[in-house]
């Protein structure tokens, strides 16, 4: 399973410290795509997943930890999304597409970025059924 998630051994449990405006941030094979003054950043998650049994050895995630400012806007998100097929030769949307996306439509306010997810994936998948479970989380500092 691939995830983007916020590691709890911080203080507190809160990954988001805005007394020290500090972001940490932990990825399972998904990314954190943060967006400042108009520019995306891509901050790779760890190569190992999350919930597979078949691996025995002891499973290590990176932690990054990012200096915010007011404005900064971040996305974490499961890799239902990019992996839609659709189209018009029902092909993936993937990471490329999906990280423009994000790119242009951060300007606008969380509850339109919302709606435009919304009717820009269901006008790309048209009738195919949905291929994978799709959560996008985004805030905004």
């Amino acid at each position: 399973m691939a995830a983007s998630l916020a590691p709890k051994d911080q203080p507190k449990n809160k990954p988001l410290d805005k007394k020290n405006k500090k972001l940490t941030f932990s990825g399972a094979k998904n990314p954190l795509f943060w967006v400042r003054n108009g520019e995306m950043t891509v901050i790779k998650g760890s190569k190992a997943s999350i919930g597979s049994t078949s691996v025995k050895a002891e499973k290590v995630f990176e932690v990054h930890t990012i200096a915010i400012e007011e404005g900064d806007i971040f996305y974490i998100f499961s890799d239902g999304y990019q992996d839609q097929f659709g189209g018009q030769n029902d092909t993936k949307y993937l990471t490329k597409n999906f990280r423009k996306l994000l790119l242009d439509i951060s300007p606008l306010p969380m509850n339109k970025q919302e709606n435009y997810l919304e009717r820009e994936f269901n006008e790309w998948k048209k009738d195919t059924p949905q291929t994978d479970d799709i959560l996008v989380i985004g805030f905004k500092i």
